[in-house]
């Protein structure tokens, strides 16, 4: 199946960046980001079959009564392990884009 560059653009766009998880907690009193590792993925990562719904730890989290007050965030980045596999982004400018989210 092939896909195209508006689909693939589409799907780099949804697994990078920050997502807030619970825009509910405006007043946080802190915040929690979920930071995937190598060949990672912002939701993916933390769901038990891998899979880019809310059935996950960063979601389960948001909805503990406990942290109601606590932002929680998920962080994605191309994290490709290999060059010929995909892109990936130095430390740096992992790091900036964090802080630029």
């Amino acid at each position: 199946m092939m896909i195209t560059k508006m689909e693939a653009r589409t799907e780099k766009i949804r697994k990078t960046g920050l997502l807030r998880i619970n825009p509910q907690a405006i007043n946080s009193n802190g915040d929690v980001i979920f930071v995937h590792g190598l060949m990672g993925h912002r939701i993916k990562t933390w769901h038990p079959n891998e899979e880019d719904n809310e059935e996950c730890w960063p979601y389960w989290l948001a909805k503990e009564s406990q942290y109601k007050n606590i932002g929680i965030w998920s962080f994605g980045y191309e994290a490709e392990a290999f060059a010929w596999l995909g892109n990936s982004q130095t430390l740096f400018d992992q790091g900036k884009n964090l802080l630029n989210s």
